[in-house]
């Protein structure tokens, strides 16, 4: 791994955002690791939330022309065909600049570390080429890649052969009408054609994937830890915790980091969940016997 580390020149990292959730988080942690290591690295992005200088908006690069992109005209169609795909439920790949990886950060990488390649800012279409000229890394944080339009099946198999008579379209990223089948199908073909080495942080989550249609394209799994910071999370006593925290010993507890979990277990859990707001010290027992902890509500979860 060391002799990989070194022989790398330049990393591009692809995610959905620079701030956010989990994958958010990782992908800064992967980009500050990297320049630490004297790496050249960058990470692209659809939404950049942050003024790093070393994040990218694919639609805003410093090292791209986007003049033959801007023609009225292309613009118009290329809008009317997301809101069009969006509105039938087909999941939305229409981003040109997805097949331009190479060019955005000025220079060709010798990687591109894929995390989250979703909603609506990344062309799938794109990494058959790509993956076929630079070696590209996918670490799976959920589902969605082998997927007819859900991050989470929450038990669902249909994943498994096609989808189609989706049980819940609202799952996010949620779609108003069922094209789950289309969806899995465009998906399949998309990567049928891919060379990727594949990691997640779980065995369960690797052996999901080698079952879907993601397997045919994939070179090489690997399940790669997460890191875990042991001045904060250290073994200790759970009896102990739950009497700080006033929590009985028969009260089940969910842990989640951003409001699109809260969203999912509040329709498993309807009338039983009571959520305590993202502090320790603002935690108030209830009557319920079901606790999350989460961020503030900022939605109607």
């Amino acid at each position: 791994m060391g002799n990989a580390v070194r022989s790398l020149r330049k990393v591009i990292i692809v995610n959905t955002a620079d701030e956010g959730g989990g994958s958010e988080r990782m992908s800064m942690l992967t980009l500050e690791g990297f320049l630490e290591r004297g790496i050249d690295a960058w990470l692209l992005v659809g939404d950049k939330k942050t003024d790093h200088p070393r994040v990218v908006p694919f639609f805003l690069s410093p090292f791209f022309d986007y003049g033959p992109f801007q023609g009225l005209a292309g613009r118009a169609i290329l809008g009317l065909a997301r809101r069009g795909s969006r509105a039938i439920g087909l999941e939305d790949f229409e981003y040109p600049y997805s097949h331009h990886v190479l060019s955005l950060t000025g220079s060709a990488p010798d990687l591109v570390l894929c995390h989250n390649l979703h909603p609506n800012f990344f062309d799938l279409r794109a990494l058959a080429a790509l993956s076929r000229t630079v070696p590209v890394a996918v670490r799976l944080f959920c589902s969605w890649l082998f997927t007819g339009h859900c991050a989470q099946a929450l038990g669902c198999e249909r994943w498994e052969i096609g989808c189609g008579a989706c049980p819940d379209l609202d799952l996010p990223p949620a779609i108003p009408f069922d094209l789950t089948r289309l969806n899995w199908h465009r998906k399949r073909r998309a990567l049928a054609d891919c060379r990727l080495f594949v990691s997640a942080e779980s065995e369960w989550m690797l052996q999901r994937a080698r079952r879907s249609l993601l397997a045919p394209a994939v070179v090489d799994w690997r399940c790669i830890r997460g890191g875990v910071d042991l001045a904060v999370f250290r073994p200790g006593s759970k009896s102990e915790a739950r009497r700080e925290l006033g929590i009985s010993e028969n009260t089940a507890i969910c842990f989640t980091s951003r409001t699109a979990a809260l969203r999912t277990v509040s329709r498993i859990f309807p009338p039983y969940a009571t959520r305590w707001p993202w502090s320790r010290n603002a935690c108030k027992p209830g009557r319920s016997n079901f606790w999350w902890w989460g961020p503030p509500d900022r939605t109607n979860a």
